[in-house]
C-alpha cells in the first residue's frame, strides 16, 4: 500500500512522506491511550471518535491493517458490546505495537 502512495513522486517527496509517517507512529501512543481511557470510561461515543480518526489518519499513511482494526472498534462501539469493544482495542493496540516496531 505504502509503495503505492509512493509511486510517481520525487525522492525528495517520498523521503519527507518517510518522515511523517514516522512523525505519526511516535503519536500512536498517545491516541492508544485516549481509547483506552474513553474505554475504561465507557464513553462509547468518545471511544468511536477516536476510532474513526484512527480509521481515516492510518488509511492516509499506509497503515491499511490498522485502519481496518480502528473501523472494527468503531462498529463494536456502535453496537456497545463491552467483550467487543474489549477484543476490538486490544487488536487496534497489537497492530500499534505491529506498525511501531516496523518503522
Amino acid at each position: 500500500m505504502v509503495n503505492d502512495l509512493l509511486k510517481g513522486l520525487t525522492p525528495q517527496v517520498q523521503a519527507e512522506f518517510e518522515a511523517l509517517r514516522r512523525t505519526y507512529v511516535a503519536g500512536l501512543q498517545k491516541r492508544l491511550e485516549e481509547m483506552q481511557q474513553a474505554r475504561h470510561q465507557q464513553d462509547w461515543l468518545a471511544l468511536a471518535l477516536c476510532a474513526h480518526r484512527l480509521r481515516g489518519s492510518a488509511a492516509g499513511y499506509g497503515f491499511q491493517a490498522l485502519s481496518d482494526m480502528a473501523r472494527h472498534l468503531e462498529e463494536a462501539c456502535s453496537a456497545v458490546v463491552p467483550a467487543d469493544v474489549d477484543a476490538a482495542v486490544l487488536a487496534v493496540h497489537q497492530e500499534i505495537e505491529q506498525v511501531k516496531r516496523a518503522i
